[in-house]
């Protein structure tokens, strides 16, 4: 068995150290980034004057579809993340809210506002590929 290098010990005893973030504040600045985005991304204008989609290029509407589309998967990601804020505030974080099994820590640091454990994510992700 390899020992362990002089740096690698340093950098494990440096990471235990380093203060850890509340799933709360996790949750909290990726909610507001999202806000930021969504805000930046909402430019009122033209659009509002009438007769600007027969004005728009091909090409201007497409990049508008897909912002639509980009604006849309904020919108899901922000109810994500308000969903789970309120199932920490019950003290509900951490369950399925399916079957009300331990979501995994793995799964939970990688996305703090996962609802569903790996079960369940997976049996909703077969019924909708079909």
């Amino acid at each position: 068995m390899r020992a362990m290098s002089r740096n690698g010990r340093k950098k494990k005893v440096a990471a235990k150290l380093r203060p850890q973030r509340s799933v709360k504040d996790r949750i909290a600045d990726e909610q507001e980034e999202i806000r930021a985005e969504i805000e930046g991304s909402f430019q009122p204008g033209e659009e509002l004057a009438e007769g600007w989609q027969e004005r728009d290029s091909p090409a201007e509407r497409e990049l508008r579809e897909v912002e639509f589309f980009n604006r849309e998967l904020l919108l899901d990601r922000l109810r994500q993340i308000s969903d789970a804020l309120e199932r920490l505030e019950e003290g509900k974080y951490g369950l399925c809210v399916e079957c009300g099994r331990k979501i995994g820590s793995k799964r939970l640091r990688i996305d703090p506002a996962a609802a569903l454990c790996l079960r369940c994510q997976q049996a909703a992700e077969s019924v909708q590929a079909r």
